[in-house]
């Protein structure tokens, strides 16, 4: 069995496939210098990805996680997915607890939540409003 095998064993844990779900790439980056014995350097400061793939939890608890791509961004907790597009619009919702697929879009449902989801990303970007590349 390879290394590349055992990695992808892994990842097939609930439990991980979960946790690396909240990560952003720049830790992935790190965490593989950490696993080979090198350190990182200040520079790449992104989350340690390498207590996950040792099986135990990562040092910094995160209550919930976002991202984005071109115009659109993600959100994430253990109870909500929500994507929606820079001018806060074209939003889904999903409730992992009932909907872990994430096949049922339950946003027009719940509107005041993805009001409260929204402001919870802007006040962790400190940003006003969220990068959109095109017409507002």
């Amino acid at each position: 069995m390879s290394a590349f095998d055992d990695v992808a064993t892994a990842l097939r844990n609930e439990f991980l496939s979960r946790e690396l779900a909240g990560f952003e790439l720049p830790g992935m980056g790190g965490a593989a210098l950490r696993l080979a014995g090198v350190r990182a350097p200040a520079a790449m400061d992104g989350a340690d990805l390498s207590p996950l793939l040792a099986g135990r939890r990562p040092a910094q608890a995160r209550p919930f996680w976002f991202g984005g791509y071109a115009n659109h961004w993600y959100y994430r907790d253990d109870r909500w997915a929500m994507i929606a597009d820079g001018n806060n619009t074209g939003r889904e919702l999903f409730d992992l607890r009932r909907d872990p697929g994430e096949v049922h879009n339950i946003a027009r449902d719940h509107l005041p939540l993805l009001a409260q989801i929204h402001e919870r990303v802007l006040r962790a970007t400190g940003l006003r409003r969220l990068p959109y590349f095109g017409r507002r």
